[in-house]
């Protein structure tokens, strides 16, 4: 008897061990298996929002504003007049304590417009003024205008009720992303949450929200937000692009795209990006990275393709820095591909119009792979290019897409060099790899320059800083993105969870 039952437990255990195998390997439920990162987070401080946190919520069309408790329901948190239904109708959240502060505080008090028409960017790319008119704008100084009646200390910044909605039912995609200086995450993230990227599509609309941590200038904090806010209205209003290198001082930048499908309009999923400047992730990564990472569901890492050995002689323009942008940018790089097994990634490969594909497949010396990767490479090209310009519609085949292409980026790597043979040994940590590129971009400068000032008049008058406001702005060329859409379709639709 004692025999029996022995051998029963000892076969129960095995069975047990056996299940709890399959589970690990088939379920990821281990710690260190990618997973989403936790739903009850502030979409902007990363800190927890639980029954013991206070949310502040605005009806813009009322101006009501009341307390809730963390927990609060979906129904209550979404809850507004029955005047509309409009997302910019949606009520503002602000996360009581939030380390993201409102820009639009300055050292007197509160930022304030005049029918929206007194806060203008000046663009030192163009040397124009223009009128920074992002429909978050108005609302969320109306939002911290009523704040101060209620909690004059607060400052957290507002976001849409939506974001806070969407993350916690598991349609949102947080992304970090991370790159060198130089390597295009800011343009991606602008063009991903404009609806640039499905121009033509005639089935995809897009809003957007953003917000950037206060400049280091204490006299007017909200200058590079406003830039942030200005580059998503020259994209939506098909204007031609300048973003120029992300003011270092800023610790988090942050942009939201909330995507409805017209076909299938119940099918809504929100796409948070978060950026950092490149002169940061090239440093010691630090706690704020660490952070941004553990916090998001996707880690997009960005490669430069005009750093590989192979297309060095097939390059339209080579930047004075080219090397030192190189070794700065392999080195991120890698980090985004080793960073923690938790979150899931993709690679982005920017910049392929600066490479003469033609020219760089006669040169001497390449492998059989290469030069076949560079025929795919080609062939990739002429085929996001009529899904852009001809269907108007992204390619489908996404799976397909991802990972034919990380084939043909792992072909392309140099073997022979130490650092491109590291990296070949490292994409298996991906994945899926998407090649994109942008067209029509303005040069771009040291900074994005300009400054926010209030002013008096119109075009031509007098500001109050004394500067010349400029003429209106002129309609020019749009941007072109190309492969973006399908980056956005893939990051929305690939299980996380």
């Amino acid at each position: 008897m004692n025999s029996f039952m022995g051998t029963t437990v000892t076969r129960i255990g095995e069975t047990c061990r056996a299940i709890a195998k399959w589970v690990e390997k088939n379920v990821s439920t281990r710690d260190d298996a990618p997973h989403p990162a936790n739903p009850n987070l502030c979409p902007l401080c990363f800190r927890v929002i639980d029954r013991a946190a206070v949310l502040y919520q605005f009806c813009p069309l009322c101006g009501e504003i009341r307390q809730l408790h963390g927990d609060a329901s979906d129904e209550e948190i979404r809850r507004h007049c029955d005047g509309g239904r409009d997302f910019h109708d949606q009520p503002l959240l602000a996360h009581a304590g939030c380390r993201r502060l409102n820009p639009l505080y300055v050292q007197n008090g509160l930022k304030t417009l005049e029918q929206e028409s007194r806060l203008r960017w000046v663009d030192a790319e163009r040397n124009l003024t223009r009128v920074v008119d992002h429909w978050s704008l108005p609302k969320i100084l109306d939002a911290a205008a009523k704040l101060r009646t209620v909690a004059p200390e607060e400052r957290a910044m507002w976001f849409p009720a939506d974001l806070l909605l969407f993350i916690r039912a598991g349609r949102a995609r947080r992304i970090f992303v991370k790159g060198s200086k130089s390597v295009g995450k800011s343009v991606l993230s602008a063009v991903a949450v404009s609806g640039q990227a499905f121009r033509g599509t005639g089935d995809v609309e897009v809003e957007n929200y953003a917000y950037a941590t206060p400049s280091g200038d204490l006299t007017q904090p909200f200058t590079f937000y406003a830039s942030v806010l200005q580059s998503l209205r020259d994209l939506r209003t098909y204007q031609p692009l300048a973003i120029g290198a992300t003011d270092q001082r800023v610790t988090s930048i942050v942009r939201v795209g909330f995507y409805r499908r017209r076909s299938a309009p119940e099918k809504e999923w929100a796409r948070i990006l978060y950026d950092i400047a490149g002169e940061n992730l090239e440093q010691a990564p630090g706690a704020n990275v660490a952070e941004h990472i553990r916090s998001s569901d996707v880690l997009y890492a960005f490669l430069d393709i005009t750093h590989l050995a192979v297309f060095q002689d097939a390059l339209k323009e080579k930047p004075a820095d080219h090397g030192e942008q190189l070794s700065r940018g392999f080195s991120t790089f890698i980090d985004g591909l080793t960073a923690t097994s938790r979150i899931r990634k993709l690679v982005v490969v920017t910049k392929l119009d600066l490479i003469d594909l033609e020219k760089a497949r006669g040169k001497a010396g390449l492998s059989e792979g290469q030069r076949e990767a560079m025929g795919q490479l080609e062939k990739l090209v002429e085929q996001l290019r009529a899904a852009r310009q001809y269907l108007g519609t992204p390619l489908t085949d996404l799976a397909g897409l991802a990972s034919s292409s990380q084939k043909t980026l792992a072909a392309l790597l140099d073997p022979v060099d130490p650092v491109e043979a590291d990296i070949a040994g490292k994409l298996n940590r991906a994945d899926g790899t998407f090649f994109v590129w942008t067209e029509g971009l303005l040069p771009a400068k040291a900074s994005l320059g300009g400054s926010v000032l209030e002013a008096t008049g119109e075009a031509g008058d007098t500001a109050t800083s004394g500067t010349t406001v400029a003429e209106p702005y002129v309609q020019a060329r749009p941007v072109n993105p190309f492969g973006v859409a399908e980056l956005v379709d893939y990051t929305l639709m690939h299980k996380v969870d």
